[in-house]
């Protein structure tokens, strides 16, 4: 197991570089598991004055959380590990951080859930298609935005990548419609429509069958730590090269657990 401080080093690193941690729900588990979920609520009602209040039981559901495993091994020189102006536990936690955040974003997007996560752009179902083949327009967003429940708008979040928001910007400056860009309240991200836009180099570009963009509220989607984080050292396996290996592995897994919390836009 990781030592506690480069397992803070670790995570600090990685929820920096990755783009999908902040946005989800993480949680722990000693094991594949099923979450209980509630996928109906009863209503309130109104009740003349000496009659029964009835009864509304919400309805419960299980989600399934798996996961995979992940691994990567680096190599350090003899000489750096003997350098103590190097702070061997920071290089280590940066260097496997940036590995396995690009992994897990790969696979957490578009995995095909062969020994590997079933990606997002996968299990969310279609809110609608754009109305031009091979492009993504401003009115297609719109439509994607409301293509999801109001309930779930509220914490809503816009997914896609540089090229994609890039096309974005151009339409709108084109179209003298600057007004329906913005930023967040503490100036980071941009937002469209009023709504959060976080660019993630992991989702597709426009493409005729693509899914480019994703929009809805992120927080209904569980991202399974199955375990702790593991590393070993490998003294044998590089020491013709006066070289030596650490290994590092996880097991991780990704589900949205409540179909219509995110929508995809699906390119003509």
């Amino acid at each position: 197991l990781l030592p506690n401080r480069l397992k803070a080093q670790l995570v600090n690193a990685m929820n920096t570089i990755s783009v999908l941690r902040p946005l989800c729900t993480e949680v722990t588990t000693s094991g594949d598991s099923a979450l209980p979920i509630v996928n109906g609520h009863g209503k309130a009602a109104w009740v003349p004055e000496g009659h029964p209040i009835p009864q509304v039981r919400d309805a419960f559901d299980r989600v399934n959380l798996s996961s995979h495993k992940l691994a990567a091994i680096i190599r350090v020189t003899g000489e750096l590990l003997k350098d103590s102006a190097v702070d061997i536990e920071a290089y280590l936690a940066n260097t496997f951080a940036d590995r396995m955040a690009v992994g897990e974003e790969e696979a957490f997007i578009a995995g095909d859930g062969a020994d590997k996560p079933l990606g997002l752009i996968h299990q969310a179902k279609v809110g609608c298609e754009t109305q031009t083949a091979g492009a993504v327009s401003i009115e297609d967003v719109l439509n994607l935005i409301f293509s999801v429940p109001e309930k779930h708008r509220r914490n809503g979040t816009l997914l896609m990548n540089d090229n994609t928001l890039l096309s974005l910007y151009k339409q709108c400056a084109a179209q003298g419609q600057n007004l329906w860009l913005g930023k967040t309240n503490d100036g980071k991200d941009d937002t469209l429509f009023g709504y959060r836009i976080v660019r993630c180099a992991a989702m597709p570009d426009a493409a005729p069958g693509s899914t480019p963009v994703l929009f809805g509220d992120f927080k209904q989607v569980y991202i399974n730590n199955n375990g702790d984080r593991s590393i070993k050292r490998l003294d044998q396996l590089f020491i013709a090269n006066d070289h030596i290996g650490f290994q590092m592995m996880e097991r991780v897994g990704i589900k949205l657990t409540v179909p219509d919390a995110i929508k995809s836009l699906k390119v003509a």
